[in-house]
């Protein structure tokens, strides 16, 4: 569906709506709630409690508020009353998820996954090759569409190397971790993604697809996909047995929310709406993301260790 979806969602966008996108989601949601009331078993731990209903509360309020308050800033600037109280409100709700966690009988982040360094450093590499992928992700059709008037189908096409890219070398980057260890791949691959995104800067005012922005996406696939599967692994191996269904659920969550605030702060560099300032803006706005990959690729050197060092 990661194939599809793009494809899939600019024909709705010229078809229908740019509102029908949200559509495409329906389906597969209650695709996905049938297979699970139909097929999935349910299993329970020791460790099992009740539903962490006020930490998800608790998270959602203060996602939501700190995105439309980095959404808004762009916008209103920072010292405008709605952005500050966002701001503000939105931290004190994170600040009272933490202290929901630590009290909760079944909490929906267990705070003491984060005592391992390996665990620690794993999430904090996922918030970086995250957030600079979601933030060049979300640029990358704005250059298409209003630079090099693309039409919505086809700027949505153009982003299949990434599914293509992920899909085949995720497998092989899978077994590459058991001959060269997971450090050197999750090394490389935010090295290649930072690569990429400046072949995407440097190429980006080229209209042509092949000449101007496949090379650089054609790169960032490959470390993407050099560095998608050894993460997972390496993040399960961080913690014991009975931790890895949480400590999974807490770094796909940490990837989403890197996107979320990194699309929440493109604002920034898409400031104008003409075509030399989105060019610039794109320009600029990959370059920062290539310095956010490559310092994801540097915390992999530093701070990734076996099993059981600093725990």
């Amino acid at each position: 569906m990661s194939a599809v979806g793009p494809v899939l969602g600019g024909w709705l966008t010229e078809a229908v709506s740019w509102r029908a996108v949200f559509l495409i989601n329906l389906p597969i949601a209650a695709l996905a709630v049938w297979l699970v009331a139909a097929a999935a078993r349910e299993s329970r731990g020791a460790r099992a409690g009740p539903v962490d209903v006020l930490g998800a509360v608790a998270a959602t309020a203060g996602l939501g508020a700190l995105t439309w308050a980095l959404t808004e800033a762009p916008r209103l600037g920072f010292g405008h009353p709605a952005v500050v109280a966002g701001l503000v409100l939105g931290s004190g709700a994170l600040a009272g998820f933490l202290a929901i966690e630590r009290r909760a009988a079944s909490p929906m982040m267990p705070l003491e996954l984060f005592r391992s360094r390996q665990f620690s450093g794993l999430n904090a590499y996922t918030l970086l090759l995250y957030g600079a992928f979601g933030g060049a992700l979300f640029l990358l059709p704005f250059l298409l569409l209003r630079v090099h008037h693309y039409p919505a189908a086809v700027a949505g096409a153009a982003l299949l190397p990434l599914s293509i890219g992920l899909a085949v070398l995720s497998p092989i980057a899978g077994r590459l971790v058991a001959r060269l260890g997971a450090r050197a791949l999750l090394a490389a691959g935010p090295a290649l993604v930072a690569t990429g995104f400046v072949l995407m800067a440097w190429r980006a005012g080229t209209a042509d697809y092949w000449t101007g922005i496949f090379p650089g996406l054609a790169v960032m696939a490959f470390g993407l996909g050099l560095a998608v599967a050894p993460l997972t692994d390496a993040v399960l191996e961080a913690v014991d047995g009975e931790y890895e269904g949480a400590a999974s659920g807490i770094n796909n969550a940490v990837a989403r929310v890197a996107g979320l605030l990194a699309v929440a702060l493109i604002g920034f560099a898409l400031v104008g709406g003409d075509p030399d300032a989105i060019l610039k803006g794109f320009r600029a706005g990959l370059l920062v993301a290539a310095a956010v990959a490559g310092g994801a690729g540097l915390l992999a050197v530093s701070m990734l260790q076996r099993r059981g060092d600093g725990v």
